[in-house]
């Protein structure tokens, strides 16, 4: 069971538990009484709900990196001291006028206020040491996209956001460093078709390609050029680009892409280092495949 279901199940407990001790006091106080438990609770419900929604903005702002989290800290506790003065003077406001009641009303009004009292108590303890429940997901989404999660965390969390684009490339990222080559060449295709961004990405794009050609044959390699040319397009000159090039594009027997990358990564290396030989001769292959071809 998750996290989120067993806070929500504890908590619907101590609601019904509260609500089966409330209703016979609640039938027999009168309306004047409910009329104001009504309001303040109704008050009480938005004043939780604005600093939930605050709550929220500020860990936004903490993912963006707006805010340090010396800062973050700081403006947490703050906002949770406020909520709670302002529970307290909802709940217990001293300059409030107490509608007229009799003695077994005071009683009755006595036990709702320690019922209301304790299930507050009681739920501010469950915030305090899992989190609000609409804050549960922002806050394993932080945990996933910040690199720290293994990967049956990031697995669970694209359960629930499959086209979370990002989160594919770390899953991605996982399954190659653990050698499950044809996962990750999954995660990475997932990742490009939902998210059109990390879909341009350079980057990503030569992650994808080098895993068909690690993950090897034909149809691979086929499906490996097109995708390394992209990333050529997007990082003119990049050395790891290029080779990757050359090798799909010789796998593929494209001698003339082949021929040119590699007298591209010519140009910028030194005639006197045995790799410049090495390619050189390489080009001369090349060049007498294109033009046999």
């Amino acid at each position: 069971m998750s996290d989120e279901m067993l806070l929500y199940l504890v908590l619907l407990g101590m609601l019904m538990l509260a609500v089966g001790m409330l209703i016979p006091s609640l039938m027999r106080i009168g309306q004047l009484t409910d009329n104001r438990q009504a309001e303040d609770e109704a008050y009480g419900e938005e004043i939780v709900e604005a600093f939930r929604r605050q709550l929220a903005a500020l860990d936004e702002e903490r993912y963006k990196g707006a805010i340090n989290e010396g800062r973050w800290q700081e403006l947490n506790d703050d906002i949770r001291r406020r909520m709670l003065e302002e529970h307290d003077a909802v709940f217990h406001d001293p300059n409030a006028t107490a509608p007229a009641v009799t003695t077994g009303h005071v009683s009755r009004i006595l036990v709702m206020g320690c019922v209301v009292v304790g299930m507050v108590a009681l739920s501010i303890g469950f915030y305090a040491a899992k989190g609000a429940p609409e804050l549960i997901e922002l806050e394993k989404a932080q945990h996933v996209l910040s690199g720290q999660a293994t990967t049956p965390d990031i697995e669970y969390y694209l359960a629930n956001n499959p086209k979370d684009g990002r989160a594919w490339v770390l899953l991605a990222h996982q399954y190659v460093e653990s050698g499950t080559y044809d996962k990750a060449l999954e995660a990475y295709r997932n990742a490009c078709r939902v998210n059109t961004k990390v879909a341009n990405d350079p980057t990503v794009l030569l992650e994808l390609a080098a895993t068909l050609v690690t993950v090897g044959g034909h149809n691979n390699f086929k499906e490996a050029q097109p995708i390394v040319e992209k990333a050529v397009d997007k990082l003119p000159g990049d050395k790891r680009a290029l080779e990757l090039l050359a090798l799909t594009s010789s796998a593929n027997q494209d001698w003339k892409t082949a021929a040119n990358t590699v007298s591209i990564l010519l140009e910028g290396m030194s005639p006197d280092t045995p790799a410049y030989v090495q390619y050189e001769q390489t080009l001369k292959r090349l060049r007498r495949l294109a033009a046999q071809k």
